[in-house]
């Protein structure tokens, strides 16, 4: 009886840890493999479509890079002839050409009071211009998007600029009396041609300075190539305005310093 007792009281506690031990195997043994069976299936499928999708995603990665890499390089050719121009080209200090310099014959007078500063642009208005675009352009610029930090760079810079636009401002009148007297007396001519040629020097050093600053420390690739573009564009339109304006008008006169005699 007590055999049969226990027998009867274990048994479906070992019947039930049969079915629990046992129903898992079931699930196993009957859903894995359809699942797994369905799923090997597809894969060739799913691992072509994720291939194509790979192709195309590194297609344009590099469709977009051979881009950055060409414009990169305008860039970079644009900032060497800026460089080319306004540090290594020749300067011919004959007294007519220092007269020349100052006040450049060919540019329309309009155009040279409008931009002219010792025969080109004034370094802090480039450096201006960058700044001016940032306000002005619309939000499908990259210069619209011109970050604080940069302002601050370009508003620092613009500010050192203009001191040392003033001292050479200040070297310009002092050079300007002297070499009236000395052009007179016909003493001293070389000395004073090679002061100006030394202080047009350093302006277009400075020029390329704010440039160089610009298109390099400060904006980024898109910034610097919107920037280059409208520094050009704003030149030739000063230069079509002065001349329709001289063909609608007829000569301009723009009162200029002149020290040095035109031979």
């Amino acid at each position: 009886m007590n055999s049969c007792s226990q027998n009867s009281g274990t048994a479906p506690d070992d019947e039930e840890q049969q079915q629990s031990s046992s129903s898992p195997l079931k699930c196993l043994s009957l859903l894995k493999p359809l699942d797994f069976s369905r799923r090997a299936e597809k894969l060739p499928e799913v691992y072509g479509q994720w291939r194509a999708e790979q192709r195309a995603s590194a297609g344009r990665i590099e469709r977009q890079l051979r881009t950055r890499r060409a414009l990169d390089d305008l860039i970079d050719a644009q900032l060497a002839r800026f460089d080319a121009h306004y540090n290594h080209s020749p300067l011919l200090l004959r007294p007519r050409d220092v007269a020349r310099l100052l006040d450049p014959p060919w540019n329309p007078p309009l155009a040279n009071a409008a931009l002219s500063w010792l025969g080109d642009w004034r370094p802090s208005a480039i450096l201006s211009l960058a700044r001016i675009l940032s306000s002005f352009s619309p939000p499908s610029s990259s210069l619209s998007s011109l970050s604080p930090r940069a302002h601050r760079t370009l508003a620092e810079a613009i500010r050192r600029l203009k001191v040392q636009e003033a001292v050479l401002d200040q070297q310009v009148e002092e050079w300007q009396v002297m070499a009236s007297v000395k052009m007179a007396s016909g003493k001293g001519v070389a000395e004073e041609l090679a002061k100006m040629e030394e202080m047009v020097a350093r302006s277009q050093k400075l020029r390329y300075k704010a440039l160089e600053l610009a298109v390099k420390w400060v904006l980024d690739r898109n910034q610097a190539a919107e920037f280059l573009v409208a520094f050009a564009g704003v030149q030739d339109l000063a230069h079509r305005h002065a001349e329709r304006w001289r063909a609608r008008v007829g000569p301009v006169s723009v009162a200029v310093q002149a020290c040095l005699p035109a031979y």
